[in-house]
């Protein structure tokens, strides 16, 4: 975008919402004739959250229903009118991970979403990182299914600089007669969270320049402007973010290809309109603009709880953005409660017929918990249960679990299966394996060396000191069951697959010998179940298993 359309676009930033807040108000828009409407319909990071749910977070004594995809295709097929009513267009397009999450994406294989995706009209999706928790075999399921485009420009088959079987680096959609190329990107570090089997014919290529020569062909072809879409985000604080991306730049610059989210990608490669982002599940109601190339970002909450709906005014001659109306004041995305949107009932009857089947069981309940049990820091109670239960199956000297895979908290209550899908529904399996004390030591040193410890622990309470380097920052190493540590010692450690293929910072565990790997034949989620049945009800001691004594000083 260039800077005359970036001062036209700033000056409508304000500007108020083209329609009502129910599908049936929605009233034709008068376009200039110089211009053409593109309404962009977008999503990312639905995890399989098509179906109805409880917004919770409004109101947890009295939660509102949310219609999920049973709303989302109500909005969209009034917005599709209204287009088709005014002679403008219509675009949808989701950022990646649409599938792994909810039993309705994990056990169908994502086949259920792509039904649904393919029944709205989706006219795009990039390839997210869990999209291939379930192997490239189950995305090849998914596209050959699909009535849309999958799009990568960076995923390549192996050993060769061709795109991988069945994706497409970039399209071109034609709006009024104005041609926009849209580029699809995944994450590189993708493949550092994917088993390798899961990812065995498959290499990612740096972003930056899979981008720029997809830009360069996309033109070649006849795109007028290029849009992206790319399974990264814009961070929680875009504008802090956006202060060390400049830093960076101003101290010697980026020494790499690859990116570390959205906002450094739009603000790298100048010349992208708009960019649709994910990853990161935190919404931006009203978008954010790079500050120095223009590109114009918008990005989704996640877990289908909300659609995203831009009007985006395009340029008749050049096809560049001019302005954008938001659907409702101050807002791109829409929360789908059901009491404002209403819901199809033939969606939700073809939906609730497969949920029947695939979540058979899952409202059992297998325990109770006297407190609430939060997720979180490495600390937080529902990480330490995953921990202990992984103690307790393994019946090892220590276990640990990354906190970013302990995916919800508990409520005090009844806890079902259903719940304990929601904490851990990536299906990974627990593995045991011995290791030196030295080598434990330096997991822990390299752990309280992490801006975040990301690490919980069961078998042993670490005191360190936050302010040191190397073996000093580690002051104390307390085992629970009473035995003295020593970095000469054999001790056994339980933890899970994903932790084992040196993903979350475990790149260490990669040293361990395959043929040295106990494969326990459980999955995580069935080992914390047992445990909470054994243990039931669960009350939560008050306690801490990383000490860092610098934040006393």
């Amino acid at each position: 975008m260039n800077k005359f359309y970036f001062l036209l676009l700033l000056a409508v930033l304000s500007f108020q919402s083209a329609f009502a807040l129910r599908p049936d108000d929605w009233k034709s828009d008068p376009v200039p004739n110089d211009l053409v409407r593109v309404t962009v319909v977008f999503t990312n990071d639905i995890h399989g959250g098509i179906m109805r749910s409880e917004a919770d977070f409004l109101n947890p004594e009295f939660p509102p229903s949310l219609g999920g995809a049973t709303s989302a295709y109500k909005i969209i097929s009034a917005l599709r009118e209204r287009a088709k009513k005014d002679g403008q267009s219509m675009f949808i397009i989701d950022a990646g991970d649409i599938y792994q999450g909810a039993p309705i994406g994990t056990v169908t294989k994502g086949e259920a979403i792509v039904e649904y995706f393919n029944k709205i009209g989706m006219n795009a999706v990039v390839v997210g990182n869990h999209d291939l928790d379930q192997g490239f075999w189950t995305l090849d399921s998914m596209i050959v299914h699909s009535n849309f485009p999958w799009i990568a420009a960076n995923i390549r088959k192996k050993g060769t600089d061709s795109i991988y079987a069945g994706l497409h680096p970039w399209i071109i959609k034609e709006f009024g007669g104005v041609k926009i190329g849209i580029v699809g990107l995944t994450t590189t570090s993708t493949k550092f969270m994917s088993f390798p089997k899961n990812v065995a014919p498959i290499e990612f290529e740096d972003e930056i320049p899979a981008l720029k020569r997809s830009m360069a062909e996309a033109k070649a072809a006849g795109a007028q402007v290029i849009w992206v879409a790319f399974h990264h985000g814009i961070q929680f604080d875009e504008e802090a973010n956006y202060q060390r991306i400049v830093a960076t730049e101003n101290n010697g610059g980026f020494k790499h290809e690859w990116v570390g989210d959205a906002q450094e990608l739009a603000h790298r490669v100048p010349g992208i309109d708009v960019m649709f982002a994910g990853h990161i599940h935190m919404g931006k109601p009203k978008g954010w603009i790079e500050p120095k190339t223009h590109t114009f970002m918008v990005q989704n909450y996640g877990h289908g709880g909300d659609l995203g709906v831009v009007d985006l005014y395009l340029d008749k001659k050049t096809g560049h953005l001019v302005k954008y109306k938001m659907p409702a004041d101050n807002t791109m995305l829409l929360l789908l409660q059901e009491d404002q949107w209403g819901r199809d009932v033939a969606e939700e009857k073809t939906i609730q017929a497969i949920v029947d089947t695939v979540e058979k069981g899952m409202d059992e309940v297998v325990g109770e918990t006297l407190s609430d049990l939060p997720a979180g820091e490495a600390n937080a109670p529902m990480v330490r249960l995953v921990a202990d239960a992984m103690l307790d199956w393994g019946k090892s000297d220590v276990s640990f679990q990354n906190t970013g895979g302990v995916r919800e908290s508990l409520p005090v209550g009844k806890i079902t299966r259903r719940e304990i899908f929601n904490v851990e529904p990536f299906g990974n399996e627990l593995v045991k394996f011995n290791v030196t004390g030295r080598f434990l030591k330096d997991i822990f040193i390299k752990r309280a060396s992490s801006e975040r410890l990301g690490l919980g622990m069961a078998g042993a309470v670490i005191t360190f000191d936050g302010s040191k380097k190397g073996d000093d920052k580690i002051i104390k190493i307390e085992l629970t069951d009473g035995k003295v540590f020593s970095v000469d010692s054999t001790y056994s450690v339980t933890t899970s697959d994903y932790l084992l293929m040196g993903n979350s910072g475990m790149e260490m565990l990669k040293q361990i010998p395959e043929d040295k790997v106990d494969w326990m034949g459980i999955r995580l989620a069935d080992a914390i179940t047992r445990y909470i049945e054994k243990k039931t009800p669960i009350q939560p001691k008050a306690e801490s298993r990383w000490i860092d004594v610098s934040e006393k000083k």
